[in-house]
């Protein structure tokens, strides 16, 4: 090979290189077109609303007091006592005015539920009013009452007679001094294992100050327990 052809030959190998490395920054220089299918990244910051107010829930005035004690109430006989909302679980070692007291009534519920509607006031002519109202038992607290319950148990340390619990009926007395009663007969709900009777009734008295409980059996009282709301 002549001189001519290979100084031809290496200013091509030349040529071929500088564009070689041409191209190469020119690729390196482009910059990447974005995928269309990506969505921009928006700078903007997404604020999550919250509620403007919250609504406390509402308090529940009611409280549980319970009376607690040992006591045995003849048939046909009233268990009385005034609201005192001073302590909520008061104890009856003695019944007294202080705290509850057994009226005669000879009187059943179910005798007088044949009378007497539901939850009707009755005048100091009927005979259980008249045995109440004899007593003078001083109203001290008064309040709303939504649910009075009754634990009767079978034995009681006060003798050695085995007593299954029967039906009561409930009364109140209002601030404003009437006597409304409701002879519907609660049969307990009996638990021969731990030898009790529980009875209970739902209620909405209001502005109560004394609380009477007409058994129609000789029962055994262990707690009586209501749900009150104080008014004053």
């Amino acid at each position: 090979m002549n001189q001519k052809g290979f100084a031809n030959l290496i200013v091509i190998s030349l040529i071929i290189v500088v564009l070689s490395v041409a191209g190469y920054f020119v690729l390196i220089r482009k910059p990447t077109t974005p995928d269309k299918t990506q969505q921009p990244i928006s700078s903007e910051t997404t604020v999550i609303p919250t509620p403007t107010s919250i609504q406390p829930v509402p308090s529940n005035d009611f409280k549980t007091y319970i009376l607690k004690g040992n006591a045995i109430i003849s048939h046909n006989a009233l268990v009385v006592f005034p609201l005192d909302l001073e302590k909520e679980s008061p104890k009856f070692v003695e019944m007294g005015p202080n705290t509850i007291i057994e009226v005669q009534a000879k009187s059943a519920c179910a005798h007088n539920r044949v009378e007497h509607e539901d939850d009707e006031v009755l005048t100091e002519s009927h005979a259980l009013i008249r045995n109440l109202n004899s007593q003078g038992m001083k109203p001290r607290d008064v309040a709303n009452i939504r649910k009075i319950s009754v634990v009767m148990p079978y034995n009681t340390s006060l003798d050695s007679y085995t007593r299954i619990p029967g039906t009561f009926c409930i009364g109140f007395h209002t601030s404003d001094n009437k006597w409304i009663w409701n002879f519907t007969a609660i049969r307990p709900t009996l638990n021969d294992d731990l030898k009790k009777g529980f009875g209970e009734m739902m209620l909405d008295a209001k502005n109560v100050d004394i609380v009477a409980i007409l058994f129609d059996d000789t029962t055994a009282i262990e707690t009586i327990t209501f749900e009150a709301e104080k008014v004053r």
